[in-house]
This record gives C-alpha cells, structure tokens and sequence, in this order.
C-alpha cells in the first residue's frame, strides 16, 4: 500500500506531498516504538538519538533539572541543527528539507507521546517490539526519502566526499561508543 502510494504523482507537488505524508508516518511509529517500548525500561537508542537520551538522563538525573516531558526529542532537533546547515551546503536541497520537515516531526511526537510502557515485564520482548516499531519507522521514512537528520545526513555527505563510509558503518561506530559510555555510566544489563 505504502509502496503503491509513493508513486510518482501527477505534479512533482503531489510527488513531495506523498512524501512528506509517509515520512510523517515513518517519524509517529518511530516515536512510538521510542516512547511506549524504549524509554520506559530504561534503554537507550542508538545512534544521535541514544546520545540526547543520555545528555536527558543527565540533565533531569545528576544535575536535578525537572521537566515535565521527555526533552529528548527537542535536543534531538537542536542536535541537527549543525547537520542540516553542513548537510544544506553539500547535498540536495530538496532532500535536506524533507529531512528538516522529518527531524521536526519527529522532535514533536518524540515530545507530545508519553512515555508510556505498553508492556508489563519482560524487558527483552519490549525491547524487540520497541526496536521493531521504531526501525520501521525509520525504514519508512527512508524509503520516502526523508530521513530523520542526524547519522543518516552525516553518512550521506561522507559517501558523497568518498570517504569509504558508509551509513552503516558510521552508525556501528556511533553506537558502540554511546554503549560504551552507557557501559561506564550505569550497569552492564
């Protein structure tokens, strides 16, 4: 269904609208899976977004900062900023948009969803449908095209410089030092 809406439109217009729509989706499920799964057991994403839940869990933890909502998603946003100004100067513009659009959305359901856990007991199994919900969501959003700032913007420009990056491999390296330092922080479950 998803596949069939993307479809070229009639006008690049309806084109841009369609995508905008389904990565719109891509970014709800993904705070979906973030904020009913991931959050409330006490895990932390990877990636860019593993590492504003880290600088919250500071904040709110160590230096006493009380927030009424999870601030996450909107240091998520200014955590971009820097990239989608670098990402402005050396990819599409059209593509760099759609991800500010995707990256804002995102900072809005990451915000206004509770962090609610939708699943009583086993940490594992809310992990594993957390983890699922929120890569679909991802997945979509790049499928439309829009990704969701941070490490997929980062990994674009360093394959456009030649770099021998790639996507994944700038992510491996981004994750495996948010759980080191994680590892540091708190316990090793």
């Amino acid at each position: 269904v998803i596949m069939h809406f993307l479809m070229p439109g009639k006008t690049p217009f309806i084109t841009e609208l369609k995508r905008a729509v389904v990565g719109t989706l891509g970014a709800f499920l993904y705070a979906m899976g973030v904020n009913f799964f991931i959050v409330p057991l006490g895990l932390y994403n990877g990636g860019f977004m593993g590492y504003c839940q880290l600088i919250r869990t500071l904040l709110v933890d160590y230096a006493g900062l009380t927030i009424n909502f999870d601030i996450a998603g909107i240091l998520y946003f200014i955590m971009n900023i820097p990239i989608m100004i670098l990402a402005w100067i050396n990819l599409d513009k059209k593509f760099v948009f759609r991800s500010l659009v995707n990256t804002a959305f995102m900072t809005l359901f990451l915000s206004i969803l509770p962090t609610k856990l939708m699943l009583e007991g086993d940490v594992i199994a809310g992990c594993l449908i957390g983890g699922v919900i929120a890569g679909a969501g991802t997945g979509i959003s790049l499928w439309a095209a829009t990704p969701g700032g941070g490490t997929d913007l980062v990994g674009m420009m360093l394959i456009k410089r030649n770099s021998g990056f790639s996507v994944g491999k700038l992510n491996l390296i981004v994750d495996i030092s948010l759980y080191l330092i994680c590892l540091v922080m708190f316990d090793v479950q």
